[in-house]
This record gives C-alpha cells, structure tokens and sequence, in this order.
C-alpha cells in the first residue's frame, strides 16, 4: 500500500519576481555598499577569499561569485540530538520546531507578580520544557541575575544540559565565553568530534542591522563553524530605525546580512550548518516602541522567510509572541496567530513562543 503525501497549505505574501528583485538588491548591497566586520581575523579570512576590504574602515565587500559559491555549499538540512545523544530533529524541509526563545530578564508569576530572573526559575523552566511535548528544543530563554554577568551565558547552557534532554539553541555574550561554551558540549558529547557529529546545540549569532558584524557576532560564526556547531543568524533591522523604512526595504538589509553571515561561515568550513533567520521587526513611530507581535511584523517574518526557502536554507524566525504584559486575550490571539504562521510558512525553527514582549 502507498502512502499519499501530505498536503500542507503554504502562506506565500511575495511574488517570485518580487523575491529575486529583493535577492538581486542585497547582493548589490554587499558588493557596492559592503559590510562592517569589526574582527580583524574576519577581515583577513575574506580577504584570503579574494573579497575586497579595507581594515582601517573595517569594511568588506562580498561579490555576488562569492557568496554564489557559499550559497551551494551551505547544507539544505541538517540534524540536532538530544542531551543523551539517543534522539535528534531535522532541521530544515518542512519540520517545524519551538522553543521557548532567548534572553527574557523577568519572570511572571501565576499571581501576576513578576520578579527579576533568577537561577531558579530558568531550573523551573527548563524542566517544564523537558515535559513539553510540542516544544521540541530547550533554549537559553532566561538571563539569571543571580550570577556574575559574565558566565551567565554558558552557565545557562550548564544548567539546561542537567534538567531537559531536548536540543537547545544557546548563544555567548563574551567572546571568552565560547571555549567554556565548547568544553560543556564536549562533557556531554565525550569529545569534540561527538560535538560535530551529533550536534546538540544552535547558536545565535546576531549582527547590529544596518550592515554589522561586530567582534562578537562574528567570532560566534567563525568559532562555530570551525567546531562543527550549527550556527542561527539573527537578522533584525527595524523599519525606520535599523532598516528602511519600508518593509522591502528592511527586507534587502535582512537578506544581505544573513547572505553575509553565511559567506563567513563557508569560508571558515565549506558545509559548515547555518540556519537564515532573524527577528526583523516594525518600528512604531509613535512611541519608539518595536510590536513584536503586531500583523506587519510577522509580515515581515513570513516573507523573509519566503526568501530563505527560495535559497533552500533552514529557516529560523522569532513568532508566537505578544506585545501584551499580562496573560489575557491580546497574548493569545498574537501568539497563536505566530505559531500558524511560522509554521505555514515554512520556519523550521520558531523561537520566543509564549514570550510577552
């Protein structure tokens, strides 16, 4: 007996047409108007690549053979593996993954109070998440202000591998941070080959829309991508802020920073695993405010995403949050109109649900 595939409706907002004006635009971007990249080794790294840079302007640019050539060979999908190393999700197609999100610094509390984050509650968190079974991946959700700021990004990493045995999207604050990043991973894995071979974890790395790679940011890539360890661009120009204030407009300096991004990180490893995403948003003119849950931002997301899968990457996006303060029909109607979306569109990993922004 033969199985029927499965249809799936698909939410499509740009044209084809549309879509390449926008892919031709960001190339143009990178190769006329360049990129900031303010680590020196990535400077150096594009320039053993033939790109044109100027290290005392900090500023490369990526011609289109270039990042054509990184474009090929970036993996279509790839795998993440569980704690225990016994179980792993695909990456990419049409498999959707949630998680709950990155970097909240408050907590709400059932009474309604809300209190600073603390390492309890994130251990409180992360076994919920380790019960849940359609939040797939486990995330560094929470900044615990009970511990020195500077190992609070791998001792949440510490503290998530011990209470959930779901993949986690993680991320470093510091660049010092990344080796004990690794070393943690290499613990649970037995050893850095492990690490490549069953990934266990994603990390973000994000660039400062309009155009920046800081230190950091690009550090994150190219250490990641030597190490094996998938990386997740997070693109986030603000309309009229960071970005143009159009939405196509934003939508050009998302899909040169993560094309950027991706450049960088094929050239550290060809076949190095790097998810396009972002978490691109409106900026409300009226109080300087940026509606993570409003309707023109996962417009945003949706078409953002449109153009990921036109290159065929795996797609990450910030969805299935709410700009409400309390738990009331505003965060349910934002949230649940997110996660359809995301899913209806194609994002493979959907991070912050349940999140009030």
């Amino acid at each position: 007996m033969s199985l029927l595939p499965t249809l799936r409706p698909r939410v499509e907002i740009l044209s084809r047409e549309f879509i390449d004006r926008i892919i031709d635009e960001a190339f143009e971007v990178n190769a006329t108007l360049g990129l900031q990249f303010e680590h020196p080794r990535a400077l150096a790294l594009l320039a053993e690549h033939g790109q044109r840079v100027d290290p005392d302007k900090e500023r490369a640019w990526l011609s289109r053979d270039f990042v054509e050539k990184a474009i090929a060979s970036a993996p279509r999908s790839f795998k993440i593996w569980n704690v225990t190393g016994d179980a792993a999700i695909e990456v990419g197609g049409d498999t959707v993954t949630y998680d709950p999100g990155s970097a909240a610094i408050k907590v709400l509390e059932t009474d309604g109070s809300v209190h600073t984050a603390r390492s309890a509650d994130y251990v409180r968190l992360s076994r919920l998440v380790h019960h849940l079974p359609h939040i797939r991946a486990h995330s560094t959700s929470l900044v615990p202000h009970d511990v020195p700021i500077e190992v609070s990004d791998y001792y949440r990493l510490y503290v998530a591998v011990q209470t959930c045995n779901k993949p986690i999207v993680a991320g470093i604050f510091r660049e010092e941070s990344f080796p004990s990043v690794l070393e943690i991973l290499k613990i649970v894995r037995g050893s850095e080959q492990e690490v490549a071979a069953k990934p266990l974890a994603i990390l973000d790395a994000c660039p400062s829309s309009p155009l920046r790679w800081s230190v950091l940011t690009s550090h994150s890539i190219m250490e990641a991508a030597k190490h094996g360890i998938p990386s997740e661009i997070i693109s986030v120009p603000l309309t009229g802020a960071t970005g143009p204030v159009t939405l196509s407009g934003s939508l050009v300096v998302h899909t040169a920073e993560n094309l950027a991004g991706i450049a960088l990180a094929q050239a550290v490893r060809k076949g190095a695993p790097v998810v396009y995403g972002g978490a691109p948003c409106l900026m409300d003119m009226r109080g300087g405010q940026t509606p993570f849950g409003s309707i023109e931002t996962y417009m945003l997301d949706c078409a953002y995403a449109q153009i990921g899968k036109r290159f065929g990457f795996p797609i990450h996006a910030y969805m299935g949050l709410s700009d409400s303060k309390v738990v009331d029909a505003q965060a349910g109607y934002e949230t649940g109109i997110g996660v359809i979306l995301a899913a209806l569109s194609g994002v493979n990993i959907v991070s912050v649900v349940g999140i009030l922004y």
